[in-house]
């Protein structure tokens, strides 16, 4: 007997199948990452087309096979369709989507990267948020949700101010750290340890990034 599930996530990858179906890769609170198999999802009007794209955020029911799963239904929260109207956001926002697909497992609680991937996701289209900052927040915070930071600051009177940026960011959660600026010299040295980390932390580079840094 087939088992239904209702999932909460967002998709992160989608691939044409066959003539008329969608393979949908999502990460998930309840199973982590998944793939699940939209039959009909390229036809259009089917009821399938429009949650089977990436960015969405919302619920999911699934029909739970030995080594796979079969999406049945959806409601979508958020489209976040602000992406798909500027190139440059969703180059952004595709290169969240490969970090969150890099760190997430199969039946792994995945709370904390779907809340860091959304709250990124609308950072990405407030114009108070340099793009370049709202992206070294999300390189850095994904790091530290998966215990892979190097160093983080003693919480201390003494820190420096990038120090206490960077305590900031692992004390908070994700709704609570984009909403801040930084002066062009304090960001730099963001960016910097970005970097350092994001080189150590990943073994493979990120098609969506080469797309932001050669833009």
């Amino acid at each position: 007997m087939q088992e239904l599930l209702d999932v909460q996530g967002i998709v992160i990858k989608v691939e044409s199948v066959d003539e008329y179906d969608k393979k949908v890769t999502l990460i998930t609170r309840e199973k982590g990452k998944i793939i699940a198999y939209a039959k009909g999802a390229r036809r259009t009007g089917n009821k399938l087309q429009a949650p089977c794209d990436v960015f969405n955020f919302g619920s999911f029911k699934l029909f739970a096979y030995r080594n796979s799963y079969q999406l049945t239904d959806a409601s979508i929260r958020n489209f976040f369709p602000g992406l798909r109207a500027d190139y440059e956001a969703s180059f952004y926002g595709s290169y969240f989507l490969e970090i969150a697909s890099y760190y997430a497992r199969e039946n792994t609680d995945e709370t904390e990267m779907i809340k860091l991937l959304y709250c990124a996701l609308e950072a990405l289209l407030k114009e108070q948020f340099p793009r370049t900052l709202v992206r070294s927040i999300y390189e850095i915070k994904a790091i530290m949700i998966n215990g892979e930071f190097m160093g983080i600051p003693e919480n201390s009177e003494n820190m420096s101010t990038i120090d206490k940026v960077i305590r900031y960011i692992y004390d908070n959660p994700s709704d609570k750290i984009y909403n801040f600026v930084l002066n062009e010299d304090l960001e730099q040295k963001l960016k910097k340890i970005a970097k350092d980390n994001t080189s150590r932390a990943f073994d493979r580079p990120f098609m969506s990034l080469q797309l932001i840094e050669n833009d």
